[in-house]
Formats: structure tokens, C-alpha cells, sequence
């Protein structure tokens, strides 16, 4: 979590540039504070002090940037909910990570308030939820509640903040209720909350808007939690497609061979079979094979279904060549000659050598 309480919290500010020549000001103040603690009866401790601290701002981040990476995630500030008191505060979530939710600590109000944020992981297309806590912006009375959190496939997508009144004017808050949003498509959509023994009284929020995302949140706190407002983003998208199961590649080499074999039978018996399913080319059988990504099952019932079809055409013809009836020769062991004259494997087996089991 990032609590930058000294930088501009509305979204126009978070635009405007820090001139860099501040920086290169403050630098020469320092250095020339420096040189007059050196001529002076100060402490050398002193100078040495004020040296690594004008090093500090030369080389600290330039602001400049900081407001880039806010601008190149889209970010905007919304305004405050709730009562006038407290010191501000703002807490963004890391890189890479969204609200999931908040704990608090309460009584009557909320005494505290602590944001939660996952890590979004785009290739599952969720989020660790709840994830990790942020920074406490509060007091220490009041009993622990929460995590409360959307579910790992949703992000908060906004919220609504209740507050207790005094003078018919927000003083508190004294709840909270998240939207949670789906990140995948036709995915469901929830509402969670958080509240006080008060409740809430009056009550005011935000929703970041369509693909937008709550990012983390703003406020003002003291000895109890003041006012609350939103930090929105771009919303997390799964941009990687989840990855096929690997094709089962020896499985669907038996398959086709099987295949092809049978559909050759066909067309030998004149079985009358037609179409894909009695394609002579394994190759054809085995891409077919492929596209099912590893799940045999489907392969398996085709396989079934040509089997069956070429057994009835066996059943009512004579092998080629023969009469029915007619002798044989012998099968080349382990193979086997059927009932319609065909050689084959014993049941359970096929391959070259009948080795490999298949059912049949």
C-alpha cells in the first residue's frame, strides 16, 4: 500500500507537473545551509546531516513521475463521504493489485478502518482475495470486524459509505457496502457489508464507473473514522486465454491407427460407410483426435460407434475372396481369425503385435 497524504488528492491536480527546477532549488538551499553550518560553531554532526539531506532530494523520485504512473493507470479521486474532522490520508493500492475489502475496528462508529488488496492474476482472471491489509486509519478503540471481501473472481467496482449525523450534518462513518462486479463475462454480481453497532443514519458513495475498479481509498481520520472516498482505475481483465489441455498425443496415434485400419475394412467389405468418420488417411483421424484436447472420451465413443458398425457389416457378409463357410488359413500368431474370416487381435488388444489394450 502506497500513503502519500502530501500529495494532491484531486484527480486535475494529480495532472499538473512539478517543475523540476523546485527540486534543483531546494538542492542549492540545502547545499548552501551546508557551507554556512561549516563556517559556523555547529556541530560538524550537523552538516554532515544537512548534506545527506539535500543528497536525498536530489536524487528522490521526481514527482513528475509519480504523477505519470497515477495518470498511466487512469486514476481518479472521488470526493469524501462523511464529517469535516480528522487528518487526511490517501492509500492506494500495489502494482497489480485491487480492493478486495476492508476490516474495522468499531463500537458505535468506526473507530478504524483497514483496506484490503489482492493480486489480480490475469491469466486465471482472479484475485488473491482477501489479500493483504493496508495501513489502520483510525483510532484503537472499538472491536475487530472483517476481513469483509468481494469473492476472488469479482473486483469492487464501488461503494457506499453510511455516516452518523450531529446537527442533521455527517460527523462519522459508520458503514460500509461494496458492489462486487464479475471480471469474466456472464459471471455474478453481489453486494457485502460492514457495520457498526449505529449502523448508518445518512449514507452517500461512488461506483467507479464501467470498467473502471476501486483502487484504494481516501480520507480523513482521527480517533475514529471521519470521511471516506475512492481511489478508481482501469478494472482488471483477463487477458490471457486459460490455457487447452495438452492433447493426449500417444492416445489419439492409437486412436487413428485404429481408425484408418477399420475405415480401409470398409471400403475392402464394402460396408457402405461414409464421411469424416471413414476417412482412410490416420492423419485426418488423428487431428481429429487433437481438437478434443486430451479428453478421449468423445475419441473413445466415435471409435465404439465405427467398430460396431464394421462388426454388423462382418456379421452379414463373407470375407473377400471366400464363400461363406469356405476354409481358411491360419492367422499369424498372436492374431486371431473370426467368425467372418477377418484376421484380428484378441479382444483387448491391437498394435503390431497386439500389444497395446483398447477395447473393442
Amino acid at each position: 500500500m502506497i500513503n502519500r497524504a502530501n500529495l494532491p488528492t484531486d484527480a486535475s491536480v494529480a495532472s499538473e507537473s512539478w517543475p523540476s527546477f523546485l527540486r534543483r532549488t531546494l538542492a542549492f538551499a540545502f547545499y548552501g545551509a551546508r557551507d554556512a553550518v561549516r563556517n559556523s560553531a555547529l556541530a560538524p554532526g550537523l552538516a554532515a546531516a544537512l548534506v545527506i539531506l539535500a543528497q536525498g532530494v536530489a536524487l528522490a523520485e521526481d514527482p513528475d513521475r509519480i504523477f505519470d504512473k497515477r495518470n498511466a493507470l487512469g486514476l481518479k479521486d472521488t470526493s469524501l463521504v462523511g464529517g469535516p474532522g480528522g487528518g487526511a490520508f490517501r492509500d492506494m493500492c500495489a502494482t497489480g493489485q485491487y480492493l478486495t475489502g476492508f476490516a474495522v475496528r468499531s463500537g458505535s462508529v468506526f473507530d478504524a478502518v483497514i483496506p484490503f488488496c489482492g493480486t489480480f492474476n490475469d491469466r486465471t482472471g482472479l484475485i488473491g482475495a482477501p489479500g493483504v491489509p493496508g495501513d489502520r486509519h483510525g483510532g484503537n478503540g472499538g472491536g475487530l470486524q472483517g476481513p469483509v471481501t468481494c469473492n476472488n473472481d469479482q473486483y469492487v467496482s464501488g461503494v457506499m459509505f453510511g455516516y452518523t449525523t450531529e446537527r442533521d450534518a455527517a460527523k462519522y462513518i459508520a458503514s460500509i457496502s461494496m458492489t462486487c462486479a464479475p471480471i469474466k463475462p456472464g459471471g455474478r454480481s453481489s453486494k457485502v457489508d460492514i457495520r457498526s453497532a449505529a449502523g448508518r443514519i445518512g449514507h452517500g458513495g461512488f461506483s467507479c464507473g464501467d470498467d473502471r475498479a476501486v483502487m484504494g481509498i481516501n480520507g480523513r481520520a482521527g480517533i475514529y473514522v471521519d470521511a471516506l472516498g475512492l481511489i478508481c482505475g482501469q478494472r482488471p481483465i483477463q487477458t490471457v486465454a486459460p490455457q487447452r489441455p495438452a492433447a493426449n498425443t500417444q492416445a489419439c496415434n492409437t486412436y487413428a491407427a485404429i481408425a484408418a485400419q477399420k475405415s480401409q475394412l470398409n471400403v475392402e467389405l464394402a460396408c457402405g460407410g461414409a464421411g469424416p468418420r471413414w476417412t482412410t488417411k490416420k492423419s485426418d483421424h488423428y487431428n481429429w483426435c487433437l481438437t478434443q484436447n486430451g479428453n478421449m472420451t468423445v475419441a473413445n465413443s466415435e471409435a465404439q460407434a465405427r467398430l460396431q458398425y464394421i462388426a454388423n457389416c462382418q456379421k452379414s457378409k463373407p470375407p473377400a475372396g471366400h464363400t461363406s463357410g469356405a476354409s481358411l488359413t491360419p492367422c499369424p500368431p498372436p492374431r486371431i481369425r473370426y467368425d467372418s474370416g477377418v484376421c484380428g487381435c484378441p479382444q483387448g488388444t491391437t498394435g503390431a503385435n497386439c500389444e497395446n489394450p483398447v477395447v473393442h
